[in-house]
């Protein structure tokens, strides 16, 4: 059973910005002149050519940069440019290993190529990490689901939940598991939480009126 479209993915955690950013003087357009802090900013404001640029430049100056490479790789990845992003993420990681947020993006570069082994086994290492990390659990849930694991999915999404009790994504896609168990109940409950967070949520009402026209 395939249901990988059912499930949505998400956008990557957001790029830090990390203490060691500048507060040097401004470009006319309000930008640092640092390039990390630059790229950073590129980055945040969806213009990813520009961020690959100022990381790039910051890895000329610092090689052994383990942020710049994560940010540009972040940078690929939005690009749609997937082998280049786990190429940066890989590089990442080789500088350090401690990194959970790349261990987890990389999870979401694997899983929409899927390659949900891989991604699962980066998730697993995110939570090592960070064993409170709760979009971890979300995203390990849906590799899960990916792979026709339900009731593994459906364990992680109950942790992210435990984690993160907001988390709107967690109950879309748990209702989404629901829904291919044949729970249709539960299925709506979780949807119908998801507009409770979220009223303007567009996947939870359309999942709702399906069920509706389905009769149940």
């Amino acid at each position: 059973m395939k249901i990988k479209k059912a499930f949505s993915f998400g956008a990557l955690m957001a790029l830090a910005v990390f203490s060691r950013c500048a507060g040097g003087p401004e470009s006319g357009e309000g930008l640092s002149q640092d390039p990390y802090s630059r790229g950073t900013a590129y980055l945040d404001q969806g213009a990813y050519d520009q961020a690959i640029e100022d990381f790039s430049e910051v890895l000329r100056i610092t090689p052994q940069d383990a942020e710049a490479y994560y940010g540009r790789g972040l940078a690929y990845y939005f690009k749609g440019d997937l082998d280049q992003a786990i190429g940066d993420f890989n590089q990442a990681l080789r500088l350090n290993p401690d990194f959970a947020e790349v261990y987890y993006n990389r999870g979401i570069v694997y899983a929409d190529q899927g390659q949900f082994d891989q991604a699962i086994a980066d998730y697993h290492e995110a939570l090592r990490l960070n064993p409170d990390f709760a979009e971890a659990y979300n995203n390990r849930g849906i590799a899960y689901a990916g792979q026709g694991k339900l009731d593994q999915a459906i364990e992680d999404f109950n942790q992210a939940l435990r984690l993160n009790p907001n988390l709107v994504e967690a109950y879309l896609n748990r209702g989404l598991v629901y829904k291919n168990q044949g729970d249709f109940a539960r299925a709506r409950g979780d949807w119908e939480q998801t507009l409770q967070l979220d009223p303007h949520n567009a996947n939870a009402r359309h999942n709702l009126e399906v069920l509706q026209k389905e009769g149940y």
